[in-house]
């Protein structure tokens, strides 16, 4: 409990009720961030076999987020949508237009999430892929989790 002289909080008292303030403040304003194939929830850092991933919403990594204001082409505010999946090498993933060629990995935004989607059984780049969903506010601090997609008998597996 909050010490008190003569009903006024301490100088210590007041620090801890602000510092307690600010946390559930920060706490409130975290966003969550889980990896998803399907109904199956995947582990941040995980090895994912890449010939599982497809062109759908059921066979795509969703990358979701509980931000009400990311991820889709156009928010409620007006701001452009935010977050993106990058390749192995670190180049943005970006949203798949007509047919290119040499388009293998792409990616989907819609509201609450990115999805990660591999066309044409596309069997490479292997490695490690990541989410990258920027946090509300100036910071530029940004949430982030981590795949390795690897075809099966590569050594990645046991």
């Amino acid at each position: 409990m909050f010490s008190t002289r003569n009903g006024v909080f301490t100088s210590l008292s007041l620090q801890l009720f602000i510092l307690a303030l600010l946390s559930i403040k920060m706490a409130m304003s975290q966003q969550i961030l889980t990896l998803e194939f399907g109904s199956e929830m995947l582990q941040n850092n995980s090895i994912f076999e890449l010939d599982r991933v497809g062109e759908d919403s059921s066979t795509s990594i969703q990358c979701l987020t509980s931000r009400t204001d990311c991820c889709d082409s156009t928010s409620s505010t007006g701001s452009v949508g935010t977050g993106n999946w990058y390749s192995p090498s670190g180049t943005t993933l970006t949203r798949l237009v007509g047919t290119p060629q040499g388009v293998d990995f792409y990616r989907e935004r819609y509201l609450g999430g990115i999805d990660l989607r591999r066309r044409n059984n596309a069997t490479s780049p292997e490695g490690i892929y990541r989410c990258q969903i920027p946090r509300v506010g100036p910071t530029g601090d940004a949430d982030i989790l981590y795949i390795g997609l690897y075809l099966e008998g590569n050594g990645m597996y046991v």
